[in-house]
């Protein structure tokens, strides 16, 4: 009996690597298309897809690109435009290699909701995605396509945004969309054709956009939301530019009772290893700062009120999304619930913001 099991596991081993080779529902690898990233646009009147398509060369690496290709679709459904999209080769979409998802200017300004509900429970999309907003649209996207290294900068964003962030990336899975729409940051993908960056952070109350964060803003708002741990600043101290590097960074919370009722209190934390500070008519060097203790207040006291201010842009009547919510809630969920409803809960006093920042 034990061979005959064997025997039954190898054969159905064999099936399973056969269908590996030949590909998804064996489709041969050769019939294949293998999409990269996936554009979506909005016009004001109809979606306009993008599924850009990354070909090589039999001699390539399985890194490398040798031309991309851009299989585009339109229609007044978003399911229809994807559809005509793929119709648009002789080859099978493939999905299992796509990271990207990227929405066009129109879509940022007002679809952002209907894309991300789509991909997030769509067979053909992943909720796994990587996501990012774009000043782009669909023939700026054609056009970077033409371009020889496109294949590249394409491959460069996946290596470098995804599997080796400075900031993590957000995916499609975590901005779910509720009955008010999106309530989440998304950043903002600055792409050529040789150069890929994330430039900003885009808060989302609904369907459209409420606030761009750039620089350091950007930066305080990817640490509230737990997507980074360093923040790399410039600031100008009793005239003098200081550099200085937050390594460690980290936000903690804890609801206290006060005399209004319970308030949040967030503390940021971190620790200063490297700092350099010059004058117009000076070299740069740690010297020129004064001492570290009253440096280290300056920086404390500069990243608190930075920090408040990201905090209230997203702690307001239109949403909460840092899930701030959610420590009230479980310091008292008889409160929690008392206060939601009666609309105090997300008012700016609730939240108390403090940095604690040591130079070394």
């Amino acid at each position: 009996m034990l061979w005959q099991h064997k025997r039954a596991a190898a054969v159905i081993l064999a099936a399973f690597l056969l269908l590996s080779l030949s590909g998804c529902g064996g489709v041969p690898l050769g019939r294949r298309a293998i999409v990269k990233a996936i554009f979506v646009d909005w016009t004001g009147s109809r979606f306009e897809t993008g599924l850009l398509v990354l070909d090589s060369a039999p001699s390539a690496d399985a890194e490398q690109a040798s031309s991309a290709s851009l299989y585009c679709g339109a229609a007044q459904e978003l399911s229809a435009a994807v559809v005509q999209a793929e119709q648009q080769q002789d080859r099978t979409p493939f999905y299992g290699q796509n990271q990207l998802l990227i929405l066009g200017k129109g879509a940022a300004e007002s679809k952002a909701d209907a894309v991300l509900q789509y991909f997030g429970t769509e067979q053909a999309g992943r909720p796994g995605m990587a996501v990012f907003v774009s000043e782009m649209t669909t023939d700026t996207m054609k056009e970077l396509t033409q371009a020889d290294s496109f294949a590249s900068t394409i491959l460069q964003l996946e290596k470098e945004i995804l599997e080796q962030p400075a900031v993590e990336p957000v995916m499609v899975y975590e901005l779910p969309v509720g009955e008010d729409g999106v309530n989440g940051c998304i950043p903002r993908l600055a792409l050529t054709d040789a150069d890929a960056s994330l430039d900003a952070l885009v808060l989302y109350a609904g369907s459209e956009p409420q606030t761009v964060w750039e620089g350091q803003e950007m930066q305080l708002a990817q640490l509230m939301a737990g997507h980074a741990n360093r923040l790399n600043c410039l600031r100008e101290y009793d005239g003098r530019t200081v550099r200085f590097t937050v390594d460690s960074a980290h936000i903690q919370r804890q609801v206290e009772r006060g005399e209004d009722g319970p308030c949040l209190h967030l503390v940021l934390t971190g620790t200063v290893r490297w700092l350099s500070a010059s004058r117009a008519d000076q070299q740069p060097g740690i010297s020129q700062t004064g001492s570290r203790q009253s440096l280290s207040q300056q920086i404390s006291q500069t990243l608190a009120a930075d920090l408040q201010a990201v905090v209230q842009d997203a702690w307001n009547e239109k949403g909460d999304a840092f899930r701030l919510g959610w420590w009230f809630a479980v310091w008292d969920t008889v409160w929690y619930n008392r206060a939601l409803q009666d609309g105090t809960l997300r008012q700016p006093e609730r939240i108390e913001v403090e940095a604690q920042i040591a130079v070394l």
